[in-house]
């Protein structure tokens, strides 16, 4: 995603992939962070803990899962929510 910089181009690409398997954990972590990078910090952080939830049933997530939970609390103190 951060390799396109076209992160409107990048979060359709994301719910593209979502449509066609809504259980892809790295859909959803794309996903967020397409929407952290354009300022949609609480839309992200809601797409990172399905990231994370949907990671727990795979062995391979295609993000680091430990680094997004260390990182998730200070997002969502960002949020209203």
């Amino acid at each position: 995603v951060e390799n396109l910089k076209n992160y409107s181009l990048g979060e359709q690409a994301c719910r593209g992939v979502l449509q066609l398997d809504p259980n892809r954990a790295s859909g959803y972590y794309f996903l967020g962070r397409s929407l952290e990078l354009r300022g949609y910090t609480c839309d992200a952080a809601r797409e990172y803990r399905t990231a994370i939830e949907k990671a727990s049933s795979t062995t391979s997530p295609g993000f680091n899962v430990d680094n997004l939970v260390r990182r998730l609390p200070k997002l969502e103190s960002q949020c209203s929510y």
